[in-house]
């Protein structure tokens, strides 16, 4: 009997069993994982055995445009690349580990994981938090903040802009910079130039551990991405 079989004979089992069911639906959905983004097949992908993150996007046909190597940076931009795991961003450097061939960061997929690359020709900024709508808008020079959050369809009541936070290089090891939007509105502080990837994230009243920040922005990402995705599919 296959291991696929015997994940649908034990679904099968659990149903009649109501009083495990609700833990094995739980384990049945989650024995795969996803790849996203500049992949050549994105999607996702059953663990049914052991794979790591290497052999996985071997798996899914490698870097889209290109292979593990330096020719391929500007195209599959691997230093933002992140692995998403239980809703915390590993510590993974993909350029080490796809670039330089430091197989410490070759870790091994667990159930649920989520890969994302994204495009180094993208230029975009993502404004996330406690906006009316989250929105990715693109890049050009000279876009400030201000500039930036004037496209916005507006705040919400618990927004607390006197705190904005501009994240700025990956997740894992960011560059931040906490700007009083009040004071910029006010004329008492210059405004704040943005760059292509930043992120500009919105906090509610009181939050204020970057660690908590990091698990609000991760969902907004993936949110944004696979609309992204969704609507690059729909396009072809």
């Amino acid at each position: 009997m296959s291991a696929n079989s015997l994940i649908v004979f034990f679904f099968v089992i659990s149903f009649i069993r109501k009083d495990n069911w609700f833990f094995i639906v739980l384990q049945f959905n989650s024995l795969e994982y996803t790849l996203n983004g500049e992949i050549v097949k994105p999607g996702t992908y059953p663990l049914v055995t052991d794979v790591t993150l290497v052999q996985a996007i071997a798996k899914a046909g490698g870097l889209a445009k290109g292979q593990f190597h330096a020719s391929i940076v500007d195209v599959a931009d691997i230093s933002h690349a992140t692995l998403v795991r239980r809703g915390e961003l590993l510590p993974i450097d993909f350029v080490r580990l796809l670039h330089d061939g430091d197989m410490r960061f070759d870790v091994k997929m667990m159930p649920g994981d989520y890969v994302y690359i994204p495009s180094g020709l993208s230029n975009e900024v993502y404004l996330l938090g406690e906006l009316v709508k989250a929105d990715v808008i693109p890049f050009k020079d000279g876009l400030s903040l201000s500039a930036a959050l004037a496209r916005v369809t507006g705040f919400t009541p618990d927004a607390d802009i006197t705190r904005v936070h501009i994240v700025r290089g990956t997740l894992s090891n960011p560059v931040l910079t906490v700007v009083n939007l009040e004071m910029v509105f006010a004329g008492e502080q210059r405004d704040f130039l943005l760059k292509e990837g930043d992120i500009v994230y919105i906090p509610p009243s009181g939050l204020t551990s970057w660690s908590r920040i990091v698990s609000k922005i991760i969902p907004s990402i993936q949110s944004i991405q696979t609309a992204i995705l969704l609507g690059k599919a729909v396009k072809f």
